[in-house]
C-alpha cells in the first residue's frame, strides 16, 4: 500500500507517494545498518528523505532519494515500480525546488518505467506529476496530455477514490485556465463528451458501459451543479437524468430513482415546477417510484407534470399521452382498474390528436385499454376482495372488449411497426391469452368464437 502525499504550491500541483513505513526512523540517522534486509534499507532511505523534504532541506531529501532508488535498482531492478515511484519522488522534490526541467527529465524516467507497468494509482500519480511540470515550463497541450492520461487510469480503477478523479478533472482545469478557458466551459465540455458518449450506449442497449461512462460524467456533474452557468446546471441534470436511465434498465431502481430526484431538484431548482424539463424529470422520478411499490408517490409526480404537458403552447404536448398512460399503469399496479381505464382513454385521445387514429402511439393505447379489460377478469385468490370473477360471475369480465381492443391494438402495430417488433409481439401475446382465458371462464363461447373469427380475419390476424 502506498501513502500519497499531496503538496499544493502556488505555481505547481504534485504528488508524493511513498511506501508505508516499515520502522520510525529519524532525519538525523546517517550511519549504515547492515543487518537490515535491503528492502528495509531501500524504505529507510526514503523515510528519511521525505522527513529532509519537510524540512525543506531538499539537498539532503535528493541524496537520500538517490540512494533509494540506486539501492532499488540493484535490488529490485531498473524497471520495477519501487525504481519509478522514487524516481517520482525526486521529480516532486525539483518541482518544489522550481527545477521544471530537471523535473521534467527525471519524470519522464519515471512515466518510461510505469508505461511498460499495469496501471495503478501510482502510474497516475506520476503521469500527474508530469502534467504539473509541464503546465509550469508552459506546455500546455503536453500538460493535457499527461493530466488527461492520469484521469484515465484512476477511472479504470474500481477502487480509485471518488476525490482522486475529481482531482484529476480539476489538474485538466488548471491546464485550461491557463490557456484562458474557464471552468465552466471545461465542465461543460468534459460533461458533454462523457454525456454523449452514455447515450449512445443507451441507445444501442449497452446499459451496463452507459452505467460506467455516465457515473464518470456525474462526477463532473457534481462540480457543476454549483455553477452559475445555466447551461452547465441544465447538462448536468442530463447527465443525472441519463444515468437514471441506465440504472433502471439495468434493473436497479434504487440507483435509477437516486439520479432521477437529482435531476428534478435542478430542474426544480432552475427551470421552475412548469417547466417541460422539470415534467419529464417529474415522471422518470415516478416511474422508479411505481417499480419500487410506491404507487402514491408515483400518481402525485405524475399529477405534477400532467398541467405542463396539458398546455397547448408546451413543446411537450404531444408528450401528454406518455403521462397519461404512466398514470394508467400506476392505477392498474394498484388494482384500480376504472381509474386505470380512464386514464387510458385519455392517452388515446391525446395520441390520436397529436399522431393520428393509425400511429402506434395509438396502437399501445389500445392496448392499454384492453389491459384493463382483462385484469379485472384475472382471480387473485391471495388478495381478498380483488377477484371480480368469483363475486359477480362473468358480468366483470367484458372478453369481448379486451379482444377487441387488443385487435386494434394488433392491426396499428403490426401496420405501423411490423410484425417482429416486440410492441406488436407482446400485444399478439396478449391477445392469445385474452382468447385462451375467454375460452376458460365463458359457459357457451361459440358467439364470442364467431365474433372472433370475423375480427381475427379483418385485422389480417389468426389463432
Amino acid at each position: 500500500m502506498f501513502i500519497i502525499k499531496s503538496i499544493l504550491r502556488p505555481r505547481v500541483v504534485a504528488t508524493l507517494a511513498l511506501s508505508t513505513v516499515l520502522g520510525a526512523f529519524s532525519a538525523g540517522v546517517h550511519a549504515e545498518n547492515t543487518t537490515l534486509p535491503p528492502s528495509d534499507i531501500i524504505t529507510r532511505d526514503a523515510e528519511i528523505a521525505m522527513q529532509f523534504f519537510h524540512q525543506q532541506n531538499f539537498t539532503e531529501a535528493l541524496n537520500y532519494y538517490e540512494r533509494a532508488i540506486s539501492r532499488s535498482a540493484r535490488v529490485n531492478g531498473e524497471q520495477h515500480r519501487d525504481t519509478a515511484r522514487y524516481k517520482n519522488d525526486i521529480g516532486v522534490v525539483y518541482l518544489e525546488m522550481e527545477k521544471y526541467a530537471q523535473a521534467r527529465d527525471i519524470l519522464m524516467q519515471a512515466a518510461r518505467i510505469a508505461g511498460k507497468l499495469p496501471n495503478e494509482l501510482n502510474s497516475a500519480t506520476i503521469y500527474r506529476n508530469l502534467g504539473a511540470t509541464f503546465f509550469n515550463l508552459g506546455d500546455y497541450e503536453k500538460a493535457v496530455n499527461w493530466h488527461q492520461k492520469a484521469l484515465s487510469v484512476r477511472e479504470g480503477i474500481p477502487d480509485a477514490e471518488n476525490s482522486d478523479i475529481a482531482g484529476a478533472y480539476g489538474d485538466i482545469a488548471v491546464v485550461f485556465k491557463g490557456l484562458g478557458s474557464t471552468l465552466d466551459w471545461c465542465l461543460k465540455a468534459w460533461m458533454t463528451q462523457k454525456h454523449e458518449i452514455g447515450a449512445g450506449h443507451l441507445k444501442e442497449g449497452k446499459y451496463a458501459k452507459a452505467r460506467d461512462v455516465l457515473t464518470q460524467a456525474a462526477k463532473i456533474a457534481d462540480m457543476a451543479s454549483n455553477s452559475k452557468d445555466p447551461e452547465s446546471i441544465e447538462i448536468a441534470a442530463m447527465v443525472y437524468g441519463s444515468l437514471g436511465l441506465a440504472h433502471y434498465r439495468l434493473g436497479d431502481n434504487t440507483k435509477a430513482l437516486e439520479w432521477h430526484r437529482k435531476a428534478l431538484a435542478i430542474r426544480e431548482s432552475v427551470l421552475g415546477k412548469g417547466h417541460p424539463g422539470t415534467a419529464v424529470a417529474y415522471v422518470n422520478v415516478a416511474v422508479a417510484e411505481a417499480r419500487l411499490g410506491n404507487h402514491e408517490k408515483a400518481l402525485e409526480n405524475l399529477q405534477e407534470a400532467v398541467p405542463t404537458f396539458e398546455k397547448s403552447n408546451s413543446d411537450r404536448q404531444s408528450d401528454a399521452g406518455i403521462v397519461y398512460t404512466n398514470i394508467s399503469w400506476v392505477y392498474s399496479s394498484m388494482r384500480d382498474y376504472d381509474n386505470a381505464e380512464e386514464w387510458a382513454r385519455k392517452a388515446l385521445e391525446a395520441n390520436e390528436k397529436n399522431f393520428g387514429t393509425d400511429h402506434p402511439s395509438a396502437g399501445m393505447s389500445h392496448a392499454s385499454i384492453a389491459t384493463t379489460y382483462l385484469n379485472r377478469c384475472r382471480c387473485d385468490k391471495a388478495v381478498p376482495g380483488q377477484c371480480q370473477l368469483d363475486k359477480a360471475g362473468s358480468d366483470q369480465c367484458q372478453f369481448d372488449k379486451a379482444v377487441d381492443s387488443y385487435l386494434q391494438a394488433y392491426r396499428i402495430c403490426r401496420a405501423g411497426l411490423g410484425e417482429a417488433n416486440p410492441q406488436t409481439k407482446s400485444i399478439r401475446a396478449n391477445l392469445e391469452k385474452a382468447y385462451k382465458l375467454a375460452h376458460q371462464k365463458i359457459k357457451n363461447p361459440t358467439p364470442f368464437n364467431n365474433w372472433l373469427k370475423e375480427s381475427l380475419a379483418h385485422a389480417g390476424a389468426g389463432i
